[in-house]
């Protein structure tokens, strides 16, 4: 409301967005959706900013993560475009990782775009969103059955989640790993 009285847009929308992802970690997917699309109403009348890049980011993450791939390229597309037009690399490395995600469960050999965009979040000291990459990458390399590549993914996300204190994230490595050892009869791992 604060934002609201002051008049600024920029700073409404971007509290919306972040409730968003608020209702998406409570498991209230239907609200999460409601509200990045509140964010991106809010925003674009304001015309291409990194909060509206965002906004578009946000939208295809959701989509991304409910394998809605058409829908993630529809808002990660502009999303990458407007952050890369300003110079915004943390919202490129947040796109490119849906957009990479996207590419990856939809032909499982497409994985540069994601490999990229966990090395530029690296390369901005950005230890979540290469976390997030490094997960979606195990994972869906595990899913479509490339047990090497998905072992040396999944360590290396769990060795620079730990590293980086990302620990939230740790027991999808750790699950993902158990999940591994049980294809491969390691059961005393």
């Amino acid at each position: 409301e604060l934002f609201r009285e002051l008049g600024d847009v920029q700073g409404v929308g971007r509290c919306i967005r972040k409730r968003s992802r608020l209702h998406w970690f409570q498991g209230e997917a239907p609200e999460a959706r409601e509200a990045a699309r509140e964010a991106v109403a809010v925003l674009e009348p304001a015309g291409e900013t990194s909060d509206l890049a965002f906004a578009y980011s946000n939208l295809s993450q959701l989509s991304m993560l409910s394998q809605d791939y058409q829908q993630a390229i529809r808002w990660g597309e502009p999303a990458l475009e407007i952050a890369t037009r300003l110079g915004d690399h943390y919202v490129r490395a947040h796109a490119m990782i849906n957009l990479g995600s996207a590419d990856i469960l939809r032909a499982p050999g497409n994985t540069a775009r994601l490999y990229e965009a966990v090395e530029l979040a690296d390369s901005l000291h950005e230890p979540h969103e290469s976390v997030r990459g490094l997960t979606n990458l195990g994972y869906t390399l595990f899913t479509w059955h490339d047990p090497a590549e998905a072992r040396a993914v999944s360590e290396r996300g769990h060795g620079y989640a730990i590293q980086h204190e990302m620990l939230v994230l740790v027991p999808y490595f750790r699950g993902m790993l158990t999940w591994l050892d049980l294809r491969e009869g390691r059961w005393k791992s």
